[in-house]
């Protein structure tokens, strides 16, 4: 799937652990210097997924949500990894204020909750937009590929 293409890939996680278990894979294939987008309703697993991730680039930091600081950085054992809460942002101009592409260093894997909040055109590419949902009367989520390309099977 390329970027701009109206093809989706959806993908049914049925639990919590199904969603970090995810994430981990695509941060072991996740190439460096790329952007992950993550949209989704309060609760829908972001967070989980970024954990995730980061635990699959090799970071054995305790990942958190950055809603109140915006961002928080962790080594990892392929690069570092930027974690994002766009949610409190206002919009393009409070991004472009953080300054934060001047403080992503190769190689990075930069993660962004709320992507909406600043628009996908704002963010470094290349971008991989993923959006989680609920599924209701489970602890399930799907998740949708919205743009971009997953990495190959390692």
């Amino acid at each position: 799937m390329t970027a701009g293409s109206r093809e989706r890939v959806t993908v049914c996680l049925p639990d919590e652990e199904a969603t970090h278990a995810w994430g981990r894979r695509l941060g072991e294939r996740l190439a460096p210097d790329h952007t992950v987008a993550l949209s989704g309703e309060l609760g829908a697993g972001k967070t989980t997924l970024v954990r995730g991730l980061a635990e699959g680039l090799g970071t054995h930091a305790r990942v958190k949500s950055p809603t109140y600081t915006y961002l928080l950085s962790y080594p990892t054992e392929r690069g570092t990894l930027v974690h994002l809460d766009a949610y409190r942002l206002r919009g393009a101009d409070d991004y472009e204020e953080l300054l934060l592409e001047e403080q992503l260093h190769s190689p990075w894997f930069l993660c962004v909750e709320w992507p909406e909040r600043v628009g996908t055109g704002s963010l470094p590419h290349p971008l991989l937009h993923l959006r989680l949902a609920a599924m209701p009367g489970t602890s399930g989520r799907q998740l949708t590929v919205e743009e971009g390309r997953l990495p190959p099977p390692a």
